[in-house]
């Protein structure tokens, strides 16, 4: 059987579309990936929205949960989220299409929005297309089905919210036709359009992942075993009060038979409680949400300003990162010889002195070849070592350095953190238990001249060896699954580097020891 390696970036593929969605979270979700921590296997997103956030947790290979009061955000998170298989096909479409035996029960889009949000026509096509959705049997083509008309809704709708009554005024202004044809299209064309998007994003990660649609404050008790929480509560006594902006696309789903509809927006009253929307209960909700994740010992909520005066540097830290692309291999040599700058000084049929460690400076006819190293690492392959936790990496990283010095036959262990790694043998070592590999402030693939090395031996960044360990954490081991070992100067061959040439940079400000009192 292949070995699998770090299933996290295979669902990668799967392109998330994009949300027309107040606070949505679809265009950071990359510095969002950047802080969830290793070896996270589980996670739940408490306010999932959009669910572009639960989507990530999702393609990362997480069982995932993700949550929701309102319906047709619950219904999003069904849809795409614990639906590992279920797509609307043809056959479904002739069902949501027909004129619906069930018509007369479904009035309530044309009474309540015919002229607000729709003509008649469109509102008569939306209640006989929301009479078809219960003849589906299967709930993750009903979900699907709310999921991609929805979202044809806000689609259609200029601003993609129902917080105005200008929707028919601006579908009849040609100056706002031209720029979002939308306006006036069929939403039926908008949803065939859509559709193939949503349907191509169903996929199984091999995860039971689940959609709840509940107030957080009741179904955080239900929650355990869970290794990471997402909390993204509304933003309070904001403009975007997403009851008023999408009172639509909830009606739209629940189809209320017990609320009364107010002001010219038709919006749903009594709104459904949540507790984070509201300044007069905002605190006490919080209060109650720390209580129940009781994992957060202490909170602080500080200004930008504040934060700033914390900062006594200014300095970013900044580092160039990259992942591995193709298929995955047990080990792989990816550079068959060193690079000609080094070759000269590599010596075959080395055995190393006795007296010789990792961190001595490299010399001519003491390197071993880039082959010999291949031969002698790949049996670290299947050991173990032992796991000291998410946040102790740089624990992890001493017991593979051990294993490294031993295998290259060392007699005595040095490790002084400086790159690289090995010095001895121009060998950089990389221990992964995610896909995420920090390549520090310089490319493998740099040509400058390494510095404190004599003109004797002029090595340049590029010609350094790379060696990269990847391992699964097993209990409380980590056991080493795969081992690449390639030259700088082809690093890239086999890794895509992370946004181009561009680095990733982050401010990090200690806090001062009574920041919590």
């Amino acid at each position: 059987m292949p070995e699998r390696l770090f299933e996290d970036f295979q669902y990668f593929d799967y392109k998330f579309p994009e949300p027309q969605y107040l606070g949505a979270k679809y265009v950071v979700l990359e510095w969002i990936r950047r802080f969830i921590p290793q070896d996270v296997k589980s996670a739940f997103d408490a306010f999932g929205g959009s669910q572009s956030v639960s989507f990530l947790f999702k393609q990362l290979g997480f069982q995932t949960g993700t949550n929701d009061f309102l319906n047709f955000n619950y219904q999003i998170g069904t849809a795409l989220i614990e639906n590992s298989l279920e797509k609307l096909t043809d056959g479904d479409l002739e069902i949501l299409f027909q004129e619906s035996p069930n018509k007369n029960d479904f009035t309530l889009i044309e009474e309540l929005f015919t002229d607000v949000f729709f003509e008649r026509e469109e509102a008569f096509f939306l209640d006989n297309f929301r009479a078809n959705i219960p003849l589906m049997e299967n709930v993750y083509k009903q979900a699907l089905a709310f999921t991609v008309m929805c979202r044809s809704m806000t689609r259609k709708i200029t601003m993609g919210h129902f917080a105005h009554t200008q929707a028919l005024s601006y579908a009849n202004n040609p100056e706002r036709v031209r720029r979002n044809r939308s306006l006036t299209r069929p939403v039926k064309d908008i949803f065939c359009e859509l559709l193939p998007l949503y349907n191509n994003i169903v996929f199984d990660n091999s995860q039971q992942n689940i959609s709840y649609h509940k107030n957080v404050l009741e179904l955080l008790p239900e929650i355990q075993h869970v290794d990471l929480i997402y909390f993204d509560p509304p933003y309070c006594n904001s403009h975007a009060d997403y009851q008023s902006f999408y009172h639509l696309l909830e009606t739209y789903t629940e189809y209320w038979k017990n609320k009364n509809f107010i002001n010219k927006i038709k919006r749903y009253e009594p709104q459904r409680y949540s507790g984070f929307d509201k300044k007069s209960v905002v605190i006490e909700s919080f209060e109650k949400l720390f209580a129940l994740a009781d994992v957060i010992q202490k909170v602080k909520i500080v200004s930008g300003n504040e934060v700033a005066s914390l900062d006594t540097t200014g300095t970013l830290t900044q580092k160039y990162q990259a992942r591995i692309v193709g298929e995955h291999q047990k080990y792989e040599l990816i550079s068959c010889k060193d690079t000609d700058n080094l070759l000269p000084y590599v010596a075959n049929g080395l055995v190393l002195p006795d007296s010789t460690g990792p961190n001595t400076m490299p010399t001519s006819g003491l390197i071993l070849p880039i082959q010999t190293v291949y031969e002698k690492l790949k049996q670290i392959v299947g050991k173990t070592i032992s796991n000291q936790g998410a946040t102790q990496d740089r624990k992890r990283g001493d017991g593979l350095h051990r294993l490294v010095c031993q295998s290259l036959g060392y007699k005595i262990y040095e490790d002084d953190g400086q790159f690289p790694d090995v010095r001895h043998q121009l060998l950089e070592v990389k221990m992964q238990t995610a896909t995420t590999i920090d390549l520090g402030k310089i490319l493998p693939t740099d040509d400058t001249r390494l510095p404190f090395f004599s003109d004797a031996l002029p090595i340049r960044y590029c010609d350094v060896r790379y060696a990269v360990f990847y391992g699964e954490i097993r209990d409380n081991n980590v056991s080493i699954t795969n081992f690449y070992l390639v030259c700088g100067v082809d690093f890239f061959d086999r890794f895509s580097q992370f946004q181009g040439n561009v680095k990733n940079s982050k401010l990090q400000i200690p806090l001062p020891a009574n920041f919590f009192d």
